[in-house]
C-alpha cells in the first residue's frame, strides 16, 4: 500500500521538461553570450537585429554529433552546472504546493482511483 501523501494522478513536472526549459535554454544563453556558429542573426520587420539560438540545432551539434544520447547529455551538463537542478526544483516548488495547481489527490479523488482498482 502506498501512502496518500505521495500519490498523484499524474506528475506535473517531467525530465523533458528539465531538458527542454532549463538545459537547452542554459545551452542556448552560452552560445549567445560566446558568439558561437550557433548564432543566427534575423532581422524583424521594423529593422532591428535579433540574435537566436535553435534548440533543434543544440540537439544535433551537441548530442548527437557527440555520440551521446539525451539522458547522458542531460547529466553530463547537471553535473557540470548544478545550479540547472535547483533552478529547476525552484521553478516547481510553487507548483506543487499551489492547492489549485498541485497534483496531489484530494481525500475524494483517493477513494475513487482506490475503488476503481
Amino acid at each position: 500500500m502506498v501512502p496518500k501523501k505521495v500519490v498523484v494522478k499524474n506528475y506535473r513536472y517531467t525530465a523533458s521538461q528539465y531538458w527542454t526549459h532549463h538545459v537547452l535554454v542554459r545551452r542556448a544563453e552560452q552560445h549567445l553570450l560566446n558568439g558561437t556558429h550557433l548564432v543566427h542573426q534575423e532581422t524583424k520587420r521594423d529593422g532591428t537585429v535579433v540574435s537566436k539560438v535553435f534548440k533543434k540545432e543544440i540537439r544535433e551539434e551537441e548530442i548527437k554529433n557527440s555520440g551521446l544520447n539525451e539522458k547522458q547529455y542531460v547529466l553530463q551538463e547537471t553535473l557540470r552546472h548544478p545550479e540547472l537542478i535547483e533552478d529547476f526544483r525552484a521553478s516547481i516548488e510553487g507548483r506543487l504546493r499551489n492547492p489549485e495547481t498541485t497534483n496531489r489527490l484530494s481525500d475524494e479523488q483517493f477513494i475513487i482511483a482506490i475503488n476503481s482498482l
